[in-house]
């Protein structure tokens, strides 16, 4: 059951302070084919760089936890998530961030953030990169209507709530920096009088001063020396980082192809009344083909090329007929509803 909007500012605390390995795409490439490509648009990268992501856009980030065996979940992404009205008001006043909580970093999310009910929003706001302060809470399935209400509500209240915090801080910046000016002001002042009324005292003073100008410059070579070190493992680490992710998404990529050519039927025979010639034309150019039933999916063909050994897209893609000119963006449909004849050329397009 929906439970109304819940403010947490009374317990405002520190959700996220971990750094997250960057997320696959392919619960992303799954929810698309099953509901299509309609939907708020999902920031590609860790939790870390959507924090900062917010903060540069100043948006309040609004995080989705999706757990794909729950009863709700179907009926929340079909009749909320996956709409154009929910795509444009997202869109227009978060970033959306998508927690696939049956993922290694998304359960460690969902742990954070102990959510334990589906499907659950979190508006939030970012504090900084590693930490994130929970605006309000909105857990199980409600009407686009009255969610889309209450995150305009939220949002007016986050509005006026940290712009008080804001004006507060600023205050009380400006009266400490007044304080040290004062302080640092009276200090000279007093130095300036000793030394004007007590020569040897001036002179003893302006040799710690050359002592403690060398001190630093020393300090400061030393310092540069460890911040280019810092920087060279910083690289040498950033680089096996990379090849730690390559080496992870090829596999990824060998085990969704085996589990593509797992889910393939058996390939029609040639010469069937029923049987479309499908030719796809993949972005290097290169060209694969195979017979389908006019009666398949469109979801099949997806998992074609998923299965294929030729080049498959890094990324999520689309296909385009070329006659008649259309997108095949709808997984339940069928090549005829399509109206894809006996011989079809499809442009396999990155996105």
């Amino acid at each position: 059951a929906y439970s109304s909007a819940k403010s947490v500012f009374s317990v405002v605390r520190d959700l996220v302070p971990f750094v997250q390995r960057p997320r696959a795409v392919d619960i992303e490439i799954d929810l698309e084919r099953k509901y299509g490509r309609v939907h708020p648009d999902f920031f590609k990268g860790t939790l870390e760089q959507a924090l900062v992501h917010s903060q540069e856009m100043n948006r309040l980030i609004l995080l989705y936890f999706h757990s794909a065996d729950h009863q709700d979940t179907h009926h929340f992404c079909k009749e909320i998530l996956f709409t154009s009205d929910f795509q444009e008001f997202v869109n227009t006043h978060f970033l959306f961030y998508l927690v696939n909580v049956d993922s290694t970093e998304g359960f460690a999310i969902n742990q954070r953030a102990r959510v334990s009910t589906y499907p659950t929003l979190i508006l939030a706001h970012a504090g900084s990169s590693t930490q994130m302060r929970p605006v309000t809470v909105f857990s199980g399935f409600v009407s686009l209507h009255q969610l889309i209400q209450d995150l305009l509500v939220s949002q007016e209240n986050a509005s006026n709530y940290f712009a008080q915090v804001e004006h507060e801080q600023i205050v009380l910046e400006e009266d400490r920096m007044l304080r040290v000016n004062q302080e640092r002001d009276f200090l000279e002042a007093l130095e300036a009088d000793r030394e004007r009324l007590d020569p040897e005292y001036a002179l003893r003073r302006q040799q710690e001063l050359r002592q403690a100008a060398e001190a630093r410059q020393l300090e400061e070579e030393a310092e540069r020396q460890r911040a280019e070190e810092l920087a060279r493992r910083q690289e040498e680490e950033r680089l096996a980082e990379l090849e730690r992710q390559r080496a992870e998404e090829e596999q990824r990529n060998r085990e969704k192809q085996e589990k593509a050519k797992m889910q393939l039927p058996d390939e029609p025979e040639e010469g069937a009344a029923s049987v479309i010639n499908i030719a796809f034309k993949l972005p290097s150019g290169s060209r694969i083909k195979r017979r389908f039933l006019d009666s398949s999916p469109v979801a099949l063909l997806f998992t074609y090329i998923d299965a294929s050994q030729s080049e498959l897209p890094a990324e999520s893609y689309e296909l385009i007929s070329s006659f008649p000119r259309a997108t095949l963006d709808d997984p339940e449909k069928t090549l005829q509803d399509y109206g894809l004849t006996k011989n079809a050329l499809l442009l396999v397009q990155q996105i």
